[in-house]
């Protein structure tokens, strides 16, 4: 046994243990797995699986594929099982993150072919993650890949929350906010979902992209100031792209979220991990360890820097132990970008309001091992980091937090993990002792 001051825990090392026990308890594979013990269904005929999840989520469900049944995974570059490559039934489409390209557009046709040739007895069952919204897209004739792009980029750039932007996405798309399974006439589907929301809202992971394809007016609505170049290309558009209606019949029971019609159809859907879940893990992780776990709540969802202020205000005033944090910040990027994202301009934005503090480290990463368009999954720095190399405001004010974080040694960088359920911080603050005390 021993306390967070005797001995003391090596910084850095505590800290990566503790993401990592976050990101393991809502890993994919191991999530889907107990869903499915939790709540079936007990055999399928069709698998989609879509997100940065989509690999991991798709081995938990396998097991219950039927050997005739078929199999649908759309994921990001690089995060591919390979044992789902060598699978006849597997199909497999790797695809383009945090911003659309072709091949979005082709996973997007693929999918929505996958779900419409489904036969009437089919049982569907759908695996969403973050990440789904870029991977896979169909767009009115109004609207190219061009103008997808930029759309995006712009929000993304302009520090546009996810909500926001999925709000524009479902506007748009023919897929989208329960449009994809308004045509699937199988029997019945359940979706189980990774949220990357703050308030885990199936309707909004992915854009709504497992939604129970019964979408309201009220899913199109933007109630939101747009960047002139987004009001620019939806102003292009004839009329809001309407979903295909699903048979009627059918009636809500809000108790157990199922939909059913005269026919037998019917939907099921659950949010299977989250931000929480981690957030919990990594409390309980710390506590194993005797280490006193001071705060552990959302507290991400603002600007980076109106965020590095808000945490490091608490950690510096707050009691020595560990500080859990979860969310998704949003930042506003310059024209010409340099190397990084959201969590390495935390780290690093963190770092200046530390420097000089003894005994206290954070790291900030994204629970997908990806940081915006890079390897590292963020960044983990001390009080010493600000000061380690010159440059460090200047890499901040150029969103170049990850070339600088690399050159002091730190950035991060895990992998791909498997799940995806937005970013955590975490701050490890041990009493500042002088050596002999």
């Amino acid at each position: 046994m021993y306390s967070i001051t005797e001995p003391r825990v090596e910084p850095r090392a505590f800290l990566v243990q503790c993401w990592k026990a976050a990101v393991r308890a809502v890993e994919g594979e191991n999530a889907v797995r107990v869903a499915l013990d939790e709540s079936g269904p007990e055999s399928i005929s069709h698998l989609l699986a879509v997100g940065k999840a989509a690999s991991t989520m798709c081995k938990g469900a396998l097991p219950i594929l039927n050997h005739d049944g078929r199999c649908l995974v759309i994921t990001k570059d690089g995060h591919v099982d390979d044992d789902l490559r060598h699978r006849e039934n597997v199909v497999v489409i790797e695809s383009s993150h945090p911003i659309p390209d072709q091949r979005s557009l082709d996973a997007g046709a693929q999918a929505l072919e996958f779900v419409q040739s489904m036969p009437a007895e089919s049982v569907l069952l759908m695996l969403v993650s973050g990440g789904a919204s870029a991977l896979m897209e169909m767009l009115p004739s109004e609207i190219g890949l061009v103008e997808l792009q930029e759309m995006t980029d712009e929000l993304i750039s302009k520090g546009y929350h996810i909500g926001q932007i999925n709000a524009v996405r479902k506007s748009i798309s023919l897929i989208k906010g329960g449009k994809l399974l308004s045509h699937f006439g199988g029997r019945k589907v359940t979706v189980f979902a990774i949220s990357d929301i703050p308030n885990d809202d199936l309707d909004l992971v992915g854009s709504g992209i497992g939604s129970e394809g019964k979408p309201s007016e009220t899913d199109f609505e933007i109630n939101f100031s747009l960047p002139d170049k987004v009001s620019g290309i939806l102003g292009g558009l004839s009329s809001t792209p309407t979903p295909t209606p699903m048979p009627t019949g059918f009636s809500t029971n809000q108790t157990s979220h199922i939909y059913n019609n005269e026919d037998h159809t019917n939907y099921c859907g659950k949010i299977i991990a989250s931000n929480s879940i981690a957030r919990q893990a990594a409390a309980k992780f710390a506590k194993a360890q005797c280490i006193n776990v001071v705060m552990e709540r959302s507290a991400l969802n603002d600007d980076v820097f109106k965020v590095a202020q808000n945490l490091s205000d608490q950690i510096c005033i707050g009691a020595p132990g560990l500080y859990v944090f979860g969310g998704e910040p949003t930042i506003n990027l310059p024209e010409v970008p340099g190397t990084g994202g959201r969590n390495q301009s935390l780290a690093l934005a963190i770092a200046k309001l530390i420097r000089g503090a003894q005994g206290i480290t954070v790291i900030a990463a994204g629970t997908a091992g990806t940081d915006g368009p890079t390897d590292a999954a963020g960044g983990i720095v001390d009080g010493d980091t600000f000061d380690a190399l010159d440059g460090a405001d200047e890499a901040l004010a150029g969103a170049d937090a990850g070339t600088w974080l690399q050159q002091v040694g730190g950035l991060f960088v895990s992998g791909p993990t498997g799940t995806n359920v937005m970013d955590l911080v975490i701050a490890l603050k041990q009493e500042d002792r002088k050596h002999g005390e």
